[in-house]
């Protein structure tokens, strides 16, 4: 009983004393300042032009919200299609079979909006190739997808703006490989 209690006022405790040095860098990342995780930005500039994206564009909120929303609908499609067909994949040495259209849809749709909603008994439901290639991948991509959009309303507010939100792109990338 005594440790639980210390635990809990442990965990309390070194979340404040994180607090503020994690929120002072964040705001300063997703500002464009000098960090010292500025290292990544070279992998970050491959990735954009790879992309071709204007990492530096700002939007206004239908194209951020556009931004948002055509990589989210792809994902759900991609992830509901490989759902169905997990069993005609590789990685799926227990012989899982696919799954039926409503539970690949509650389950991708649950991991697209970060609420990871499981339906199914872990590894007997979806195979290796579904945990790494679509579960795990969305583990990242959903919460950069809701941090760039928590990014972009704070910017909105502190600006008073809705036609100078940032890049939607920017901001989800250095949520992933500066922050996740």
């Amino acid at each position: 009983m005594n440790s639980e209690i210390l635990g809990v006022v442990a965990s309390f405790l070194i979340t404040l004393l994180i607090a503020v040095p994690l929120g002072k860098y964040l705001a300063k990342m997703f500002a464009g300042e000098r960090v010292w995780t500025d290292f990544i930005k070279s992998l970050e500039t491959g990735l954009f032009k790879l992309a071709g994206i204007r990492e530096n564009e700002s939007m206004d909120w239908k194209q951020f919200l556009k931004a948002m929303i055509t990589i989210n609908m792809l994902w759900l499609v991609y992830g509901f299609f490989v759902l169905i067909y997990q069993d005609k994949l590789p990685l799926n040495p227990d012989g899982n079979g696919g799954m039926t259209p409503d539970l690949a849809f509650n389950t991708i749709i649950s991991f697209v909006v970060n609420c990871n909603l499981q339906h199914y008994s872990g590894e007997s439901g979806v195979t290796y190739f579904t945990q790494h290639f679509i579960l795990m991948f969305l583990h990242f991509t959903s919460a950069a997808t809701g941090i760039a959009a928590g990014v972009a309303v704070f910017k909105a507010f502190r600006d008073k703006t809705t036609t100078d939100l940032g890049n939607f792109w920017n901001f989800f990338v250095k949520a992933i490989t500066r922050l996740l």
